[in-house]
């Protein structure tokens, strides 16, 4: 047999070099990336050191390697980069029967972060004797799901696994359930539709399941009993508005068909202005019926969007090759059509560059941001030799320091302005190469801290990392959940010190994370300072939930949630009881929630450090409300708005939607949501299908009764005075943004005025809070009116009344770009 081999010009080389997180490097790893259509592996040396030959531009990795959680990392080819693995942790268990104990075998089980039924992250099949192993995991919390055809079960809460940590003995029972088997059929023709799927969903119950294709059906196992909508889908097809809803009850429910239709297709090339094909860009539906449906350009640059709806649609293209139109690419599509629509990409230039410290050595994974003007930033991030490359640049003047400094210099002016005129470092012209070097402003320096137990014993085993505040920007919590650093991470010594070194200049989150769980961080620690850390015990939070008159609730959700640390944590409990415990809480004042079929409740909670606490539970029932969105000033029905509800205060986790469609107000403007809780209520209205709308509105109103179903009156929307391409008038002054403010505190106040703006040439002053603009009312409740009543075109004059009690009138100048 003669096999001919056809290699593609224009390759580069990707080198690197895996590496233990602990510490030395990792041989025999296998590192694969694709690249367009094509896969590229290679193994690492005795060093753990790897080449290969891709395609130029960014490219994502992953390692794997005996012993260890995946890893992965991306690069920008040619280059150099490193892959840190994680030693791995396990999980094993055993999947029993509820009512006799005894195990089940050819269980399918599921693990992964999420906290929804469906766990597609790792499954596998339990064993005669009932048993599961999960390998190769990274440190986290996560979940597991078990199914027959007619058993469900899943682990009670989350379970918290640390780095290299082996967890044994968990067990999940299995209760009864149902098996749901159907097909999807081509509506013209009745064949069945061979790439087909199907998922279901139990919005009262947080519930999902999904069909998984057998060799004549698609199945779903362990389905729960309740009321599912189904979300249909087959390649090159269009799928109906709306599907009837899936009732489980007491049988398994077989032969169910659901229809699609034959749908349109978007065909074409991407190309460049010169007529090169374009490989591997990104093809993406922005607006129109199916907006996100996506596809990557072949080798010869064509595409195609198969099984899309009649009507207009506006696609996104992006590729290392090119720079795509602004606004986009028009299409528009009859019923069943075949549209050929070519899309052309502008000759870009390239910036490479490198980024040292203020001694001349490279800085390895240093955030990099590239501005001009009011055009989006650009970000790129240094290899292990200090080098970065960024494609497809705009022609144009453009600024590049380290993202540190573009972030410190927002703040510095304010977080709502643009930083502009500044110097440009690098002119950028089309088919070009641009060569900068940047000189981080200050020497690097290092952290040096030790880390000790709730006993105060020092930690020998604990990992440390640091990210700079300026990437942070607030989101520390977020570091407790992942090891994403400035630097790699470093082990404590027998004595529990540390050193991070390489550290740029300011103040940086400290995080430190055990072997086995447990973690701590600290905020606002200067380069060159010493601390020490210690991760002090944690506490949990118990009870039993019971409905109003008693009964227990079988299956519940609940979220706990600390505003000021931002840990959100939120765990499913399943025919236990109505017992639930939510383990491994730091000391703080928490806000939970409990949210079930028929009843929510909602507490605030203070946690001592280490301590355990009982909070037993009766639910608030849930009511329906309605309402009807309406014109502000005709008082007339607004139809085709998407209406959304959530209490308010801040309450985690709960947001109640309708449906994929029942959520858009009819032609008399209504809307209705079920199972909602008593107390406050924030609703959200935003245009979806009405033209005559651009800016949504936002409302409070108190729900204060316990059964039944409650009007809600009126929500009144601002109509547009600008439509389509129409542009909007400048108003010349900033407003201070607000975080965390209830409605009814809310203020728009004026944080900055543009010298040659138009609103310099009032009495506006910095400081005024705006309450009104052409009489209409901005302040409180009504806050979020501000936007729709200040966009209008260049050359309207608006009338605002200030808090001071007096007006002034501002007359819109036309954006620079004009």
């Amino acid at each position: 047999m003669d096999i001919d081999i056809v290699l593609r010009a224009g390759g580069v080389e990707l080198s690197g070099v895996v590496a233990d997180l602990t510490g030395g490097t990792i041989a025999h790893a296998h590192v694969s990336v694709i690249s367009g259509t094509a896969a590229v592996t290679a193994e690492t040396n005795g060093q753990g050191r790897f080449a290969m030959w891709v395609a130029p531009g960014w490219q994502p990795l992953r390692a794997v390697a005996d012993g260890y959680a995946e890893g992965h990392a991306g690069a920008d080819a040619p280059g150099t980069i490193e892959i840190l693995m994680t030693p791995e942790s396990t999980v094993a268990g055993k999947v029993v029967d509820a009512a006799t104990g005894q195990p089940i075998e050819g269980a399918r089980v599921e693990m992964g972060l999420e906290l929804d039924d469906e766990l597609d992250d790792l499954s596998t099949i339990s064993s005669a004797q009932g048993e599961f192993r999960f390998t190769r995991l990274m440190p986290g919390r996560v979940v597991v799901v078990a199914r027959t055809a007619h058993g469900h079960g899943r682990s009670s809460g989350s379970l918290l696994i640390g780095l290299g940590q082996h967890v044994e003995g968990m067990v999940i029972k299995l209760f009864p359930a149902r098996q749901i088997t159907g097909t999807v059929v081509i509506a013209t023709t009745r064949a069945t539709c061979a790439k087909a799927g199907v998922t279901l969903r139990d919005q009262d119950n947080n519930r999902w399941a999904r069909l998984r294709r057998t060799d004549d059906a698609l199945v779903a196992d362990g389905v729960l009993p309740g009321t599912y909508t189904p979300t249909v889908w087959c390649n090159g097809f269009q799928s109906r508005d709306t599907y009837e809803p899936v009732v489980v009850a007491d049988k398994n429910l077989t032969g169910l068909e659901w229809e699609v239709v034959p749908g349109a297709t978007i065909r074409g090339k991407v190309i460049t202005n010169t007529g090169e094909p374009v490989e591997n860009a990104l093809i993406w539906s922005i607006e129109g019926r199916r907006a996100g449906i996506h596809a990557r350009s072949q080798h010869d640059g064509s595409y195609e969007l198969a099984g899309v709806g009649a009507g207009y649609y506006v696609l996104a293209v992006k590729s290392d090759r090119g720079i795509a139109a602004p606004d986009g690419y028009d299409v528009m599509v009859g019923s069943g059509a075949v549209v050929d629509r070519d899309l052309v990409v502008d000759n870009g230039g390239t910036i490479k560059g490198t980024i040292v410290d203020s001694e001349g050595k490279p800085i390895a994974h240093e955030d990099i941001a590239i501005t001009s003007g009011s055009l989006p930033s650009l970000h790129a991030n240094s290899d292990e030799a200090g080098a970065f490359t960024v494609r497809a640049v705009r022609p144009g003047d453009y600024h590049v320091e380290t993202a540190q400094s573009w972030s410190d210099s927002l703040r510095t002016r304010g977080t709502d302005q643009i930083v502009q005129h500044r110097k440009p470092t690098v002119v950028v012209r089309a088919n070009q190469t641009s060569v900068t070097r940047l000189v981080a402003g200050a020497k690097r320096g290092t952290i040096k801290g030790s880390v000790i137990d709730a006993n105060g014993k020092p930690i020998a085993d604990a990992f440390v990392v640091a990210v700079h505040e300026s990437k942070a920007a607030g989101a520390s919590r977020e570091l407790a959940t992942r090891l994403v650093s400035d630097q790699r991470p470093v082990v404590t010594a027998t004595d529990g010190t540390f050193v991070l070194t390489n550290l740029s200049a300011g103040q940086h989150v400290v995080r430190v994370y055990r072997r086995g769980g447990g973690d701590v961080i600290a905020d606002h620690v200067a380069v060159d300072s010493t601390i020490a850390l210690q991760i002090r015990a944690t506490g949990s939070l118990a009870g039993t939930v019971r409905h109003r008159g008693g009964a227990i609730a079988d299956e519940l959700t609940i979220t706990v949630e600390n505003a000021r640390t931002g840990l959100s944590r939120q765990e499913r409990y399943f025919q236990t009881q109505g017992h639930y415990t939510v383990r491994d809480l730091p000391k703080g004042e928490y806000v939970l929630l409990c949210e079930t079929s028929g009843g929510w409740k909602r507490v605030e909670i203070g946690l001592a450090e280490g301590e355990p606490k009982t909070v037993d539970l009766e639910l608030d029932s849930l009511i329906t409300v309605t309402g009807r969105v309406v014109d502000l000033h005709t008082r007339m029905p607004v139809s085709g708005i998407e209406v959304t509800a959530s209490p308010s205060r801040g309450a985690p986790g709960f947001r109640s939607y309708t449906g994929d469609h029942e959520d858009l107000t009819n032609s008399a403007g209504r809307f209705t949501f079920k199972r909602v809780p008593s107390g406050r209520l924030e609703l959200h209205a935003s245009p979806k299908n009405n033209d005559s709308y651009d800016h949504g509105i936002s409302a409070v109103r108190d729900v204060d009764r316990a059964t039944g179903t409650l009007d809600l009156g009126d929500i009144a929307i601002l109509k547009s005075r600008v439509t389509g391409d129409q542009a909007t008038g400048v108003l010349g002054f900033e407003l201070e943004r607000q975080r965390r403010v209830p409605f009814e505190n809310y203020e728009h106040k004026v944080s900055g005025i543009e010298p040659d703006g138009p609103a310099a040439k009032t009495k506006l002053e910095v400081g005024d809070v705006i309450t009104t603009v052409d009489g209409i009312d901005v302040s409180g409740v009504n806050s979020s009116n501000f936007q729709a009543a200040v966009a209008a075109r260049p050359g309207t004059t608006l009338t605002l009344g200030l808090a001071r009690g007096v007006t002034v009138t501002i007359t819109l100048s036309a954006p620079e770009d004009e």
